[in-house]
Formats: structure tokens, sequence, C-alpha cells
């Protein structure tokens, strides 16, 4: 029988797994092969003795990619096992799993919201939460329209993480910052974020009490 994925199971499109396959026969196993809707994904050819109750044979599986405007997929799996007769017998179970579109990643500005006032040489620390369905991949922060990042973080390959970015603008004036996300799929979403930097025009003030 295939223990995993289960059946019923959701798999994201361009996701990889193994199909689990736990197969016995009181003659002896001589191979198990392994079909994706009727396409042969390959063949376990490892023997196994009656003596050994049970035994595990594993086949990599990538999840197709969905067409442009399919909203989904189902995918029948199946694994058939072969006995060590002269004339050998088989038996096979499948499973169906529904093949899901990848998503592109989400990017949320938790705080501070909206358009943060400061004064020159002061910083803004953002908190963001980062969401993806398979796998975070990179961080990058920009002020607009400059080019090049003054934040390039490597994530943890999760699908949420909670970071935060320290950005410090040189001058007075309205600055613009791009916060883009991108998911190991090379999907990407991005946030603009808006401080207005103050200049200091007040001279600082002393005085003598006594």
């Amino acid at each position: 029988s295939i223990h995993t994925p289960a059946n019923t199971a959701s798999v994201i499109e361009g996701q990889s797994l193994d199909i689990v396959a736990v197969a016995s026969d009181n003659r002896g196993i001589d191979h198990v092969t392994f079909h994706a809707t009727g396409a042969l994904l390959g063949t376990e050819t490892q023997a196994v003795s009656a003596t050994i109750a049970f035994k595990e044979y594993r086949r990599a599986w990538t999840a197709p990619t969905l067409d442009a405007g399919e909203d989904d997929r189902a995918v029948v799996l199946k694994a058939t096992v072969y006995d060590t007769a002269a004339t050998p017998n088989s038996a096979y179970h499948e499973v169906t799993v529904t093949v899901v579109p990848d998503h592109a990643p989400t990017i949320a500005l938790l705080s501070p919201s909206g358009t943060t006032s400061i004064y020159a040489g002061q910083n803004v620390q953002y908190k963001l939460l980062l969401r993806d369905d398979v796998a975070l991949a990179e961080l990058t922060a920009k002020y607009v329209p400059a080019g090049t990042p003054f934040l390039t973080q490597a994530l943890s390959a999760t699908t949420s993480s909670e970071v935060q970015v320290t950005a410090t603008p040189a001058t007075a004036g309205t600055h613009e910052i791009d916060f883009t996300l991108t998911d190991s799929s090379d999907q990407s979403a991005t946030i603009r974020a808006t401080i207005l930097v103050l200049a200091d025009l007040e001279a600082p003030v002393c005085q003598i009490t006594s």
C-alpha cells in the first residue's frame, strides 16, 4: 500500500516528494513499479525474501506544473508489487492527489503603519510579516528610485517569518522604500513604505536655573 502521500492530499505544483509504498508477500518480492496517471515513474528492483514481513519502497516524484488557467489537477499515483513466482503475481494500490497552484509570496507591514515622520539622523525600524506556501528565499529593501538595495537578506526555507529592517534616510524630505520578498520559485511581492524626514531647524536651548 502507498503510505505517502495520503489519498486526497494536496500537492503544490513543482513540489518534489517521495512516493512511499510498503509491500509484503509470502513468497518474496521481486520488484515494485510506480506510475503517475499511467506514466511509468520507475521500478525498484530490490528483491526481498518471504522472511521479511514488510519492505518500504520509495520513488521520487515532482508534481507537474499546471497549465495557464488551470485551477488544479487530479493525479493518480500507483504502486504495483510483483512476487518471485515463476509466473509473477501482482497487486497494486492507488491514491489520488490534487496538484494545486504555487501562489506568489505575501508581505505585510506590521509596524509602523502609514507615513512615518522622523528628524534627520534618526532611524525607523520596520517589522514585516513574510509568508509563502512553499518556502521563503530572499528579502531586499531599497529606496525609490535608487536602484541598489541597502538590504539583501537570505531567508530560511520556512513558510512564515517576522523580520525587522532598520532604515536611516540621509537627507531631509520624503523617502519611499520598497521591500521585496522572493520565494523559492522566484515569485515575488513588493510593499512600499514612506518616511518623511524633517529638518532639525531649532537650535538647542540651554538655561541656567540657579
